[in-house]
């Protein structure tokens, strides 16, 4: 009888363990895939998705990245910050963009590698004047770069708790309600999130409660060279 008692036990924390753990998404980057071109460097390919359907952005585009400075810094001081990264970017200009969170194009130097671009980003992230430093890519439909928003639509049955407490646990922030009768809201992700914008779009979409999640693309760049 104890043993008949000690197996049941087991098995019941056993159905209950792998319930729990399938009810929370992984917040790994397994979804992405290394691939190798044609001079041997090996980069991550993005993807996103529009409509729940798998969109590839492919590697990091190595014309411009996007860069959120905190707030009030002081345009001497994005030009000292920009130049001391001149073995990677091209200049001490910085190209403002439509987004009020104010995410800046910023043109790298020429014949970098997608891995040197992916270098550079975690290099941007160290200092305390950026907020997030994000990737760009060129797509057949153009030029998109990674600001620090995210598009979230919740199912019919979804709750706004439920989207409050994801934020909470990937340190994300509500910054928007842009439709509550359509449930959308306008999320943001800074470099203490969990990921940036595109990362927690791909991760916020894995949930069961989320019908659209989608980063909120910096469309418009300005003239600089032909990206």
């Amino acid at each position: 009888m104890k043993t008949f008692n000690l197996l049941y036990l087991f098995l019941v924390l056993t159905f209950f363990s792998c319930k729990k753990q399938n009810t929370s998404p992984s917040l790994s980057t397994d979804d992405t895939s290394n691939v190798t071109l044609a001079d041997g460097t090996t980069c991550t390919e993005h993807f996103y998705f529009y409509e729940n359907k798998k969109k590839v952005l492919g590697t990091v585009s190595t014309s411009a990245v996007i860069i959120g400075f905190v707030p009030g810094l002081e345009a001497a001081e994005k030009e000292k910050f920009l130049a001391s990264h001149s073995t990677y970017i091209k200049g001490k200009d910085a190209y403002q963009t439509l987004d009020y969170t104010s995410p800046e194009i910023i043109e790298l130097q020429p014949d970098l590698s997608c891995a040197q671009v992916e270098e550079l980003l975690g290099l941007l992230k160290q200092s305390s004047l950026v907020r997030y430093a994000n990737p760009t890519f060129i797509v057949s439909e153009g030029f998109r770069g990674i600001g620090g928003h995210f598009i979230v639509t919740l199912t019919e049955k979804a709750n706004y708790q439920q989207l409050e407490s994801l934020t909470k646990r990937t340190k994300t922030r509500i910054v928007e309600e842009i439709s509550p009768d359509l449930k959308i809201y306008l999320l943001e992700a800074d470099k203490d999130s969990d990921g940036n914008a595109l990362e927690m779009a791909n991760y916020f979409h894995k949930h069961e409660y989320i019908a659209h999640a989608e980063p909120d693309f910096v469309l418009q760049p300005s003239p600089i060279g032909t990206w």
